[in-house]
């Protein structure tokens, strides 16, 4: 199958909404300002977070097996019960789909038209309970419980990207992962919602490099994320968020803020 074309804006917009513009329909790849860049799960990468932290404990060599590395321990520490309370919802708001236990699922955001959530799954038993039985390769990049395999994936991973970047700095190759986003937009502020190449922006990231290659619009994510689309949004229209929830998800992407128990870790 042939790779999707991707326009190269980097040199030519200084501007994500620029970009957008000048590529219609077509996905592109634009340099954006780090400290821009979110996950509606892991927070911002600027500042103190579960990965960033685990690729300069790689580089310091701080800790001697993966799940005492600083992912490990917060996979330890942040076992949400349901998606819900890891997407920062309430048990009595949340619908019955944002119920079920996070293990083996990812709490999604509510603009994600991808393949997420059957309609009709069941209530599944509390993380806690699965996490007894949890295998060694069980887990989520996002979120505990994970097994010690698992993580260390994560980390021969984070190796290997750092490795790429020594050598090509951000430039994406087949190593390494392409960062894909899109921008979450009001009338008075913006944000890059990161929804692929979490991994890769932590190695930046921990590098301190201030901006990053973002591809921006792939079949399941537009270019351009708006508040006030809400009630036009995938999950929004599959009743699994009212307009309320999905709204309060996007001011958390847009500043940054996480559930309790990873505002306990960040910070």
């Amino acid at each position: 199958m042939a790779k999707p074309r991707i326009l190269d804006f980097r040199e030519d917009v200084t501007n994500v909404l620029e970009g957008v513009y000048l590529a219609g329909t077509t996905m592109f790849m634009a340099e954006v300002p780090l400290v821009s860049c979110r996950c509606h799960l892991l927070g911002a990468f600027d500042q103190a977070n579960p990965l960033v932290e685990t690729v300069r404990g790689i580089e310091n060599a701080t800790f001697d097996r993966a799940s005492a590395s600083p992912l490990g321990q917060f996979y330890d520490m942040y076992q949400p019960e349901t998606l819900a309370e890891a997407l920062g919802l309430t048990e009595d708001e949340a619908t019955e789909e944002l119920k079920r236990s996070p293990v083996g699922a990812l709490a999604p955001a509510p603009w994600d038209a991808g393949p997420v959530l059957k309609r009709s799954g069941k209530k599944r038993s509390s993380s806690k309970r699965q996490s007894s039985r949890l295998r060694s390769t069980d887990g989520s990049l996002y979120y505990g419980p994970a097994g010690e395999t698992f993580i260390q994936k994560q980390i021969d991973k984070l190796t290997a990207l750092q490795t790429h970047a020594a050598v090509n700095g951000s430039e994406p190759g087949a190593d390494f992962d392409f960062i894909h986003g899109s921008l979450l937009l009001t009338e008075q502020s913006h944000s890059i919602w990161i929804s692929k190449g979490h991994l890769a922006l932590a190695v930046l990231a921990a590098a301190g490099y201030e901006t990053v290659p973002v591809v921006f619009g792939d079949k399941h994510h537009p270019h351009v994320i708006r508040r006030e689309d809400a009630p036009f949004w995938a999950l929004v229209q599959r009743k699994i968020f009212t307009q309320v929830q999905a709204r309060r998800i996007f001011d958390q992407v847009l500043g940054a803020r996480m559930s309790d128990p990873g505002e306990a870790y960040i910070h």
